[in-house]
């Protein structure tokens, strides 16, 4: 299994410890009370949408087009159920809608929720690692700019719930690891190109259900002052910008070494029993 998947697991299950950062009351205030973190999650939605065009370009590359809209379509599909059995699996803020304060179950949901999502971020990264390993640091990089918001979220949650700093940070830190599970599961699944493709079609619906049902922040740009709705148009183009840059400045290439090889044999290998037939006919004909 690629060194560089694996470091970028690990590189992305350490954001579980970035809600320590804003533990200063001063940092706190900043991020939640002047509601800052809400353009933080629509630059991530920036970030998100254009990793879910790339992830449904590499799909649409690979396999027709209808197979492709059914792969996206399916992993849409997934994430909307997993949503109404999970609700508490997404959550940006310090406070839950689905949660009640004070009791230690509720943090327990949110654990459980936030595992099963690290799972399916487990998923899209082999999937985009497979692809090369620019296209999986691109989608790397998109899913650590998501983790990072969603963890601080997570942790005063936790706290709010009743969990001291320590189990807290532990807790998020467990939950967070469980994107090795997923990257198992991908690397079982993966068998050939074929089913390499359907999981980055697949990889592009969940990314499409998270960026339409969790980031956009539809209220903030259609009901506030046209100031603040500016703001937020102007963060989510520049999540897009940079993402593009990025994109631009790694271009990637598939990983197909092994099956051009094959290929290559198999034609060379069709070429010489041409040319014996030829030879043998020539040969008989004379």
């Amino acid at each position: 299994m690629n060194i560089t998947l694996i470091l970028s697991a690990l590189f992305i299950s350490l954001a579980s410890f970035s809600g320590v950062l804003f533990i200063s009351q001063k940092a706190h205030h900043w991020l939640f009370e002047k509601n800052n973190i809400r353009f933080l999650i629509t630059f991530s939605a920036g970030v998100f949408g254009t990793t879910t065009i790339l992830l449904a370009f590499e799909s649409f590359e690979m396999l027709s087009k209808t197979q492709a809209l059914i792969s996206i379509t399916s992993g849409f599909l997934f994430m909307l159920i997993l949503h109404k059995l999970l609700p508490e699996s997404h959550h940006h803020d310090t406070k839950c809608a689905n949660c009640e304060p004070k009791i230690k179950k509720t943090g327990i949901k949110i654990l459980i929720g936030d595992a099963v999502h690290n799972i399916t971020d487990g998923i899209v990264l082999l999937s985009a690692f497979s692809v090369s390993k620019e296209f999986g640091f691109f989608v790397t990089l998109s899913i650590l700019v998501h983790e990072i918001i969603q963890e601080i979220s997570e942790y005063f949650i936790l706290r709010d719930s009743g969990f001291s700093k320590g189990k807290a940070l532990g807790f998020n830190l467990l939950s967070s690891l469980t994107i090795f599970i997923g990257i198992f599961i991908g690397y079982i699944l993966i068998r050939n190109e074929f089913i390499q493709a359907v999981l980055l079609g697949f990889s592009a619906g969940m990314f499409l259900h998270i960026v339409f049902h969790d980031l956009i922040p539809y209220h903030e740009i259609l009901k506030t002052e046209v100031k603040n709705s500016w703001k937020h148009v102007f963060v989510l183009c520049l999540g897009i910008g940079i993402m593009i840059i990025i994109n631009l400045a790694t271009p990637h290439t598939h990983d197909n070494s092994d099956h051009t090889h094959e290929a290559h044999v198999n034609h060379k290998h069709s070429y010489d029993e041409s040319i014996h037939k030829e030879y043998s006919n020539h040969a008989h004909t004379h």
